[in-house]
């Protein structure tokens, strides 16, 4: 499993959900947002969405996992983040 526990914002999600994650990018001036990729290919957004850069549609914080529909199942690789703010993912294989 990843170090989630370095990080506070996981420390409310189930033991299920944690061990589904397999990448995490934590970021916000306070470690107080993320998007994590699981298991099975879907990518969900966690904390306080400032500047609505969760990618979930609205500008709402949320502690509980939010579905990005429009990167679930994309074969996301990797999550960044840069200040503006923005996040970025990278996609591979093809299809």
């Amino acid at each position: 499993m990843l170090e989630l526990d370095r990080w506070p914002i996981f420390s409310l999600l189930s033991d299920d959900f944690r061990f589904s994650i397999k990448i995490a990018c934590v970021f916000g001036g306070a470690g107080n947002e993320a998007l994590v990729i699981t298991h099975d290919d879907n990518v969900y957004a966690i904390g306080s969405n400032g500047s609505s850069c969760l990618g979930v549609g609205d500008s709402q914080s949320s502690l509980v996992p939010r579905s990005v529909d429009a990167l679930c199942k994309k074969k996301v690789v990797s999550l960044g983040f840069g200040s503006g703010p923005h996040c970025v993912a990278l996609t591979g294989g093809s299809g």
